[in-house]
């Protein structure tokens, strides 16, 4: 073989694209302090091998999780192993195939049949996850995913930024998740949709070199938060022209650390005036009706025994009242 032949094979062999796998860094920051980090590789296959671990005063968890990614954007194979927070040992497993899927955790062993797309929230994950769950409800109808074990989770971007780091810039955009928790949760992406920034002023996982911009991120992410709380206020507040009796509710007594069942809770003028038994209560005379579950048997006459400073509320200036 000549020389030329040999150097037109050695070129050949170095325009040859390699497979390798993307890797991805970021840091956790408590408290200001750099504490741990999550190191996200996206391998040739398809597969997202997953490090996350941060150490909080001697605690704090250490996970491995493997993901697999399906067509549709949701995840078919999960599997994580480490320690949780307390240093409990985590093995966890989830496998989705067809309609079929199930799962195995510290508190979980369940199998489960669902026709369409859903998405699997694993009782031990890392902040990426969050990220394979925002890709897969954007692909879905309407933004909207089913979950397993259960619920539905809604996306939305809700703010897009530019921020500087240490040695580039990067635009990124704020993801609200809404139907994971009680309240929206919050994701940054990057615009190739990877991992960016998560969590809370306490707390939070930011792309490694972009430490700086926590505060930034926060300032964003609360003023979203704010935004929804007014909007919220308006869409959901109703304004009582009389009073409202809540039955069948579950009433919690701090005094003697009992829950009463099946009591009527009367609102008037915004304020708890009375808490008795649905039974032994009579309401004011055509109050208005909150009935979680049932229809309400609280006949409109009379009005109902009222609390007072010796009474079980006494304790409570504003007693805990949650519909079954």
């Amino acid at each position: 073989m000549t020389k030329a032949r040999v150097w037109v094979g050695l070129l050949l062999l170095w325009m040859v694209p390699t497979s390798e796998a993307a890797t991805e860094r970021s840091s956790v920051v408590i408290l200001g302090k750099v504490a741990g980090h999550q190191q996200v590789e996206s391998l040739p296959d398809g597969r997202i091998k997953v490090h996350f671990e941060y150490n909080d005063r001697g605690r704090g968890p250490s996970l491995d999780t493997v993901y697999q990614v399906g067509a549709n954007g949701t995840v078919t194979s999960a599997e994580s192993q480490g320690v949780d927070y307390l240093k409990a040992a985590v093995q966890e497993r989830y496998t989705a195939q067809g309609t079929s899927h199930a799962w195995k955790n510290s508190a979980e062993d369940e199998q489960r049949e669902v026709p369409g797309p859903v998405f699997y929230l694993g009782l031990h994950a890392p902040p990426e996850e969050t990220v394979l769950l925002v890709r897969a409800a954007l692909r879905a109808p309407g933004q909207r995913l089913a979950l397993l074990p259960s619920g539905e989770v809604q996306v939305s971007a809700v703010a897009t930024q530019t921020l500087k780091g240490k040695s580039s810039s990067r635009k990124v955009r704020l993801y609200a998740l809404s139907g994971v928790d009680l309240e929206p949760s919050y994701v940054w992406l990057d615009e190739d949709q990877r991992f960016f920034a998560s969590g809370s002023s306490w707390s939070m996982t930011l792309r490694e070199g972009f430490e700086n911009t926590q505060e930034l991120l926060l300032q964003h992410q609360e003023a979203e938060q704010g935004r929804l709380a007014q909007a919220r206020a308006k869409q959901l507040t109703t304004k009582l022209d009389r009073p409202l009796a809540i039955t069948h509710a579950r009433v919690f007594d701090p005094g003697t650390l009992e829950v009463a069942e099946d009591q009527t809770v009367l609102v008037a003028q915004g304020r708890i005036t009375a808490v008795a038994s649905r039974r032994s209560c009579r309401c004011l005379q055509g109050p208005a009706r909150w009935m979680p579950r049932a229809a309400s048997s609280c006949r409109a006459s009379g009005t109902c025994t009222r609390t007072s400073a010796g009474g079980p509320m006494a304790s409570s200036p504003s007693p805990r009242a949650s519909p079954p």
